[in-house]
């Protein structure tokens, strides 16, 4: 059974690890001086969501992020899986099937996003 136990400071350099393993998977940009710090912003501030390390058999297997929003569509406050070791990308189609069989759907929509920087 996968465990999630909630991240603390002593977890980033572990979560640090599998950010870098996941980003290479489809190439992105991994900074790691960038990461850290956005990491520990987000785990010790507890408005901004939750991060949790996936464990199995007391081994840590990947990471998760919720981050916290607001939706007026959605009515209120929403949380969005921002990271995921497990995420998928459209062309992963072994990886959707995965969350199809969990009752997860797409919503025809598509995600846009401008980087900040």
């Amino acid at each position: 059974m996968i465990q999630f136990v909630q991240a603390t400071n002593s977890h980033i350099p572990q979560v640090l690890t599998f950010m870098e393993a996941f980003y290479a998977i489809d190439d992105y940009v991994f900074e790691e001086a960038a990461a850290r710090v956005n990491v520990q912003k987000f785990i010790n501030d507890e408005h901004l969501g939750r991060l949790w390390l996936l464990k199995l058999e007391d081994e840590a297997i990947g990471y998760l992020a919720l981050t916290f929003g607001f939706s007026f569509e959605y009515g209120g406050r929403d949380a969005f899986i921002d990271e995921l070791y497990l995420e998928v990308e459209s062309h992963n189609e072994a990886g959707k099937e995965l969350y199809k069989k969990s009752g997860y759907r797409t919503n025809g929509r598509i995600l846009m996003t401008r980087t900040m920087r």
